[in-house]
Formats: C-alpha cells, structure tokens, sequence
C-alpha cells in the first residue's frame, strides 16, 4: 500500500522507489486511455454494455471518462512525478524484451 500522508513540513513520507513506481502506473494509465482530445475511448467492452457510452469502442466515453478521472484525482499527490515518466521507455513487467506498443 502506498501511504501518500505527508508529515508536518508538507513532505512526502513515501519511499522514493515506491512514488516512482506508482507514478509509472499513474502515466500509464493516462497515455493508455485517454486521446488526443482529452477523452476516454474503451478498448474493449462487454456486449451487454452496447446500448452505453463505455460501451462503444469507436467513440469516446463521457462516462468512462469521468470514472478514469476520479481515480486520477485519487492520485494527484504523484501527478508531477506521472508527468515526467516517458512511458515508451519504461521496461517490461514481465521482464520480457519485445518491442514497447506506444499508446
């Protein structure tokens, strides 16, 4: 669990290893999802959900929007540091060697 409290001088008490790593997540999740324009276009969906917004795959998302800002603005206390994370040089998780799939 990452603790983002900060203690009297305003300082993050994180690790440092532990705020890089989950900025590194954080601006993943941000190149991945959201466009050029700002929005969220699912990747993926469920059949069920065609008749919904998050349900279109050609279409950008309100509501999957929204839902991927409310997480984000549960992280913001890492924002400056997902903002500086190239996300094509980042290395892979299962510490394969293929080719990085740009966003």
């Amino acid at each position: 669990m990452f603790d983002f409290d900060r203690n009297t001088q305003n300082e993050p008490t994180s690790p440092a290893e532990d705020r890089q790593a989950f900025a590194e997540v954080v601006a993943c999740l941000v190149a991945y999802n959201f466009g050029e324009d700002g929005r969220v276009t699912p990747k993926s969906c469920f059949k069920g959900f065609e008749a919904y917004s998050f349900g279109q795959k050609k279409a950008a998302s309100a509501f999957a929007t929204a839902r991927v800002a409310v997480a984000l603005r549960r992280v913001s206390a890492v924002a400056a540091e997902a903002a500086a994370v190239d996300v094509l040089a980042l290395g892979s998780a299962k510490g394969g060697t293929g080719v990085v799939v740009g966003p």
